[in-house]
């Protein structure tokens, strides 16, 4: 494949096929800031049962993901959250929900780029 570009009345020709691998490297994106391709959303659960939050988060370098009920860090190994990771789907499972869990959680990715947030409305538990 042969493109030709004029300027100042000289001509220059680029074979794509013969460019050092060394300059194709160099032209893709190596960093980027956190994004959400996919977003925490809200939840409605009957209380006594667990609740899945999910996101996927993508950035490069890998971003830093911690998440927050209200403006707490959620802690996870305390019997009440667990934390999960994998391929850039994140989780966090609130166990055993009561009416105690309600409220606004959300998702924060971070790298040395910038930092992205996601937001639920909330986390909404309902009697048996």
């Amino acid at each position: 494949m042969l493109y030709t570009s004029t300027w100042n009345k000289k001509s220059m020709v680029v074979s794509l096929d013969v460019l050092p691998l060394a300059l194709l490297e160099q032209a893709a994106v190596t960093e980027m800031p956190p994004r959400f391709a996919v977003p925490i959303t809200d939840i409605k659960v009957t209380e006594g049962l667990d609740a899945v939050f999910e996101c996927v988060v993508t950035g490069t370098p890998l971003p830093v993901v911690q998440w927050f009920r209200g403006d707490m860090c959620v802690t996870p190994g305390t019997g009440k959250y667990v934390v999960s990771q994998k391929e850039g789907l994140h989780s966090l499972k609130v166990q055993t929900v009561g009416s105690s869990d309600s409220g606004l959680y959300c998702c924060q990715a971070m790298n040395r780029l910038g930092e992205a947030t996601s937001l639920t409305d909330s986390l909404d538990s309902r009697g048996p």
